[in-house]
């Protein structure tokens, strides 16, 4: 009798566990329970009840669901299925929960918790997955693969997997450019810079007054003197400025006044006043004869003589005649020019007031938009953001006035869209002006890598257009 009952006995057992456990799969679409055991919803559950109805999002929430490894212990992405009901237009794939975030690079962004002097910065994958812990003063965005972190006021780095390649024990490191990074030691008024290198092992050591980013190669460095001002005599620290390659060996000599970066393998460099531009090797191929000058873009650069701008080219010929109050640098193929602006004329730091209007100019100097705007910003994406009357609009590359000026506020586009501000709140819009993603956040940044940073009840977290969702894990 006992070995016939222990059968009967197993079989009302198991079906307690099934009809508990189907229970606890028919989730009412309104209100999904956080604490659900996500891992454990099967396949049909994912398709027919979540997903009825919404093309393009099974894969995703079988993703998000059935992969524990992505998913175990992240209370938040049980919150993110009620989302995907609630909208058609976007997915929310991390939500919000930072106190600030960046923008994602290189798969990787930085994201902070707490109150101003007393936050906690760390660095998340798109899953949401801590990389590296939120543990430091600060956390730069990603460059080329790495992070800069504070702690105790000291500068180190961490890779892509939270690991720390340089603890922090530098005054300052900048971001990785050309595979290396530029580190101080000591402080601002006193310390020596160097470079590291993409494992941090110092390839140039701190023995320079002043250094920045490599560039193309090169990077600038300074060695300070001191000199008597003429005014008051006291002693200032100047700086002879010159380059260095990668073996740490002087490509220019310092002995500038003031140099920029290279850019399209030229590099602006001043004496006396006046600006020039010299090569890789040092020769002066732009004679230093102007007042000011910008970096090459598209193969011009924009210059000043008596406060007005125009463009030359590489080999020095003047292409525009200086005749603007303002010029923007050359960005796909187009300029943006200003007739009637303002300029603070001061000895100490020179610098453009606003006001007159805006237009733009293509490479031969044709003026493909009359100056007419109040204000407007470079090209990206093929569209450029323009204002009139306190209002932000977006024309294309011919001139139209493809969405009207009737924004608050706007960013330019980024992968096909842009963030637009409306009575206080943010949202995104396509090139033809149609609402994408609802305007209902507190703030937004632009899309990069599939993903906006976005701002909802004082917390930032990411969402990405529900037809991309699939792509961007």
């Amino acid at each position: 009798m006992q070995k016939l009952l222990s059968p009967l006995v197993l079989a009302v057992f198991l079906t307690f566990v099934i009809i508990t456990s189907v229970a606890a799969c028919a989730v009412n679409k309104d209100a999904v329970d956080e604490q659900y055991d996500e891992t454990a919803v099967p396949q049909e559950f994912v398709e027919e009840e979540v997903i009825d109805g919404q093309e393009g999002k099974t894969e995703l929430l079988q993703e998000f669901i059935e992969d524990k490894e992505v998913i175990d212990g992240q209370d938040v992405y049980i919150e993110n299925l009620q989302e995907v009901l609630d909208d058609d237009e976007y997915i929310v794939i991390i939500s919000p929960q930072y106190d600030y975030v960046n923008s994602f690079l290189g798969g990787l962004t930085a994201v902070c918790i707490g109150e101003y002097n007393t936050e906690k910065w760390g660095v998340v994958d798109k899953t949401g997955k801590e990389i590296a812990p939120l543990i430091y003063d600060y956390t730069r965005s990603i460059s080329e693969g790495l992070a800069v972190v504070v702690l105790n006021s000291k500068h180190g780095i961490i890779d892509k997997h939270g690991y720390e390649l340089v603890p922090p024990k530098y005054s300052f490191i900048s971001d990785f450019s050309d595979g290396l990074a530029c580190v101080r030691v000591g402080d601002w008024d006193t310390g020596k810079y160097g470079f590291i290198d993409n494992t941090g092992q110092e390839c140039i050591s701190p023995v320079y007054d002043w250094a920045d980013d490599f560039s193309e190669g090169l990077a600038e460095i300074g060695i300070y003197e001191e000199w008597e001002h003429e005014k008051d005599a006291d002693l200032y620290e100047y700086a002879s400025m010159g380059f260095i390659d990668k073996n740490n060996q002087f490509i220019v000599e310092p002995k500038y006044f003031y140099v920029s970066s290279f850019s399209e393998g030229l590099a602006v460099v001043k004496n006396d006043g006046k600006c020039g531009f010299v090569n890789k090797t040092g020769e002066v191929v732009i004679p230093l004869q102007y007042d000011r000058v910008g970096g090459f873009s598209e193969g011009l650069t924009s210059f000043c003589v008596d406060w007005k701008w125009g463009f030359i080219n590489q080999t020095g010929k003047e292409i525009v005649p200086p005749k603007y109050d303002y010029v923007y640098d050359f960005l796909e193929g187009l300029a943006a020019i200003n007739i009637g602006g303002d300029w603070d004329t001061g000895e100490d730091a020179p610098f453009f007031r606003g006001g007159g209007k805006w237009g733009f100019i293509n490479i031969d100097g044709k003026e493909i938009v009359k100056p007419k705007y109040d204000s407007v910003w470079s090209f990206y994406d093929g569209m450029a953001m323009v204002n009139y009357n306190s209002k932000w609009g977006y024309i294309n590359k011919t001139g139209q006035e493809i969405v009207s000026t009737q924004f608050d506020d706007a960013c330019s586009f980024s992968e096909g869209l842009a963030a637009v501000k409306l009575e206080g709140k943010w949202g995104f819009i396509d090139k033809t002006g149609q609402e994408i993603i609802p305007i209902k956040f507190d703030k937004v940044n632009s899309f990069s890598e599939g993903l906006a940073a976005v701002k909802l009840d004082g917390k930032w977290g990411f969402i990405a257009l529900s037809e991309t969702t699939t792509e961007i894990q």
